[in-house]
Parts: C-alpha cells; sequence; structure tokens
C-alpha cells in the first residue's frame, strides 16, 4: 500500500518537474533520487514506530 502510493508521488514529482524544468533533465534526476531517500527514510521511521500510518 505504503509502495504504491510512493510510486505515486514520484511520479507527480516527476510531472512537476517536467512542467517546471523540461531543459535541465540532469536536476530532475537529482530531485527525484532525493524523494526517493526521502521516501526510504519515511517507509523506515513508520517501520520503527517513529511514524504512525
Amino acid at each position: 500500500m505504503l509502495g504504491a502510493s510512493a510510486l505515486l508521488i514520484l511520479f507527480l514529482v516527476g510531472l512537476k518537474l517536467q512542467e517546471k524544468e523540461q531543459k535541465n533533465v540532469q536536476t530532475a534526476g537529482i530531485v527525484i533520487q532525493a524523494g526517493v531517500v526521502i521516501l526510504f527514510l519515511i517507509q523506515t521511521a513508520i517501520k520503527l514506530g517513529y511514524l504512525p500510518l
């Protein structure tokens, strides 16, 4: 469930970046990678009980 919503969030972030920065593909890649890291940290926090579902 969380994985599917994470993919949806990344997809939406990607679309926003495509609108704003079509010319700067490298920046988009960096931001998407940062998004993956943030989602991983959120998932880890939930597993450890720091964040409620």
